[in-house]
């Protein structure tokens, strides 16, 4: 049996553990109890990229944007991601470098908040040649033919150099060829054309009028080129100036000119296509001094297609065939002072034209392209601003898709345009701040583009310069 202080003891004891414990819990007299940190930091709700997608050229880089919401997020850090590296690739700070042709998905994710994603598509296009030829200031003359290969610039030699253009360029094989016009000594155009940078005139080098190639075929060896001289010495007939259209066949180092013309009509011609065994020729025609229609001409004047009434203005400035089938753009209007230009497109000789544009601001179609049965169209059209927009039209059947190329903020214009796959190349210019014409071409693909601009000049102090025309290899 346990003694009575064994008991006492235990008691004890037991006493002293509760006083322990008591005082391991209770706060002391007069202190706050202590709290978890409070987080102050802005974190973010939500990220937006710049761009949705966006085109690349083979080589070239493209920083893209991100934004914050809010944008007084603390951590603004991000992952970049490409989804395909073998077509972009991206760094650190978001820049993409466009490796091959494809399409990848460039994706940013926050450092801070990993569930915050976007992502922009990029489309790296194919790499080809481009060839684009047009006027302005060179390394040595003013007003001179240029001739863009890959964006580098030359001087298209022949005559006086000053005053030279050229409107027109194609590819046969190795070969390119390019219309336009050489000066002679008179300071008169004297149309021309080059092989491979080398100059062979076709209208008299000694006139005293000028004469323009504007358009240019190559098929079997032969070369065909169709323009028109100019002339405002027949008053009282043709005070305002009359113009004659011609074909040219060079064929066997013998050129040949066919007049599209007769004594009564004022004609132009603006370009050219082949079909078959014949050459058609699209232009207009004029018996006076005001109306005008657009003309078809198929080898020599006799036999000529009108598109239009003979009363309004119309001009058919650009030919395409593909198949049986004949496609012609041009613009016309009423014949009354206020009317605005529309832009049109014919098939296979209709007098029911396509317009592609409303007709309540100026607009032209320029040039032409067919693929796969869809109609490809260049031109311009006015802006609320009264400022020209570089434009182009899709026309499939009869459903027509505009699509500006500038933002109409300076004046622009786009002329020759030809189509390789999915993608669409247009030549033409635009202003920049200073009001000086910058030659361009536009690449557009699935109703994107990207602009490349082509310098010429830096001797002089315009640095004007137009680009007429394109062709891809």
């Amino acid at each position: 049996m346990k003694s009575k202080s064994f008991y006492t003891f235990l008691s004890f004891l037991f006493s002293c553990l509760l006083l322990m414990l008591f005082s391991c819990t209770k706060e002391p007299s007069g202190t706050t109890p202590i709290q978890p940190p409070t987080d102050t930091t802005t974190h973010a709700s939500a990220v937006t990229m710049d761009l949705s997608q966006f085109l690349l050229l083979p080589n070239s880089t493209k920083a893209l944007a991100v934004a914050f919401t809010p944008a007084t997020t603390a951590n603004k850090g991000l992952t970049w991601a490409t989804s395909n590296s073998a077509v972009a690739t991206v760094d650190a700070a978001g820049v993409v470098t466009a490796v091959a042709a494809g399409t990848a998905i460039i994706s940013a994710t926050s450092v801070d908040r990993p569930m915050l994603k976007v992502a922009t598509t990029v489309s790296v296009l194919k790499d080809y040649t481009v060839h684009v030829v047009g006027k302005g200031d060179s390394e040595h003359y003013t007003n001179a033919a240029l001739y863009w290969k890959n964006g580098v610039p030359s001087e298209l030699q022949g005559g006086h150099i000053i005053g030279t253009a050229a409107f027109a360029v194609t590819a046969s094989g190795a070969d390119i060829y390019i219309a336009g016009s050489t000066v002679n000594s008179s300071l008169w155009s004297i149309a021309t054309y080059w092989k491979n940078g080398m100059p062979v005139q076709l209208s008299d080098p000694l006139a005293q009028n000028n004469t323009y190639a504007r358009s240019i075929a190559v098929s079997g060896g032969s070369v065909y080129v169709a323009g028109y001289s100019f002339t405002n010495t027949e008053c009282p007939a043709y005070c305002f100036g009359r113009s004659r259209a011609s074909l040219w066949v060079n064929k066997e180092s013998v050129v040949k000119e066919t007049p599209l013309y007769n004594t009564i009509a004022t004609t132009q011609a603006f370009s050219i296509a082949l079909s078959g065994a014949d050459v058609l020729v699209a232009g207009s025609r004029s018996n006076s001094n005001f109306g005008r229609w657009s003309t078809i001409w198929k080898n020599d004047f006799s036999a000529e297609t009108s598109l239009s009434n003979t009363t309004d203005f119309n001009e058919a400035t650009a030919i395409a065939v593909s198949e049986s089938d004949v496609y012609t753009a041009g613009y016309g209007s009423c014949a009354g002072i206020g009317c605005a230009m529309s832009a049109k497109l014919w098939k296979n000789g209709s007098n029911n034209a396509i317009v592609l544009t409303d007709g309540t601001t100026e607009a032209q179609a320029s040039g032409i392209a067919v693929s796969n049965g869809i109609v490809y169209i260049s031109g311009y059209e006015k802006n609320s601003a009264g400022k020209y927009v570089s434009k182009y039209w899709k026309v499939d059947g009869n459903n027509v898709t505009s699509y500006a190329l500038t933002d109409g903020a300076r004046n622009a214009l786009a002329n020759g345009i030809t189509v390789v796959g999915d993608d669409v190349f247009i030549a033409g210019f635009e202003e920049n701040e200073n009001g000086n014409k910058v030659a361009k071409y536009w690449r557009a693909y699935k109703g994107m583009a990207v602009a490349i601009s082509l310098q010429s000049a830096s001797l002089y102090t315009r640095n004007d310069s137009e680009a007429f025309g394109i062709c891809v290899q």
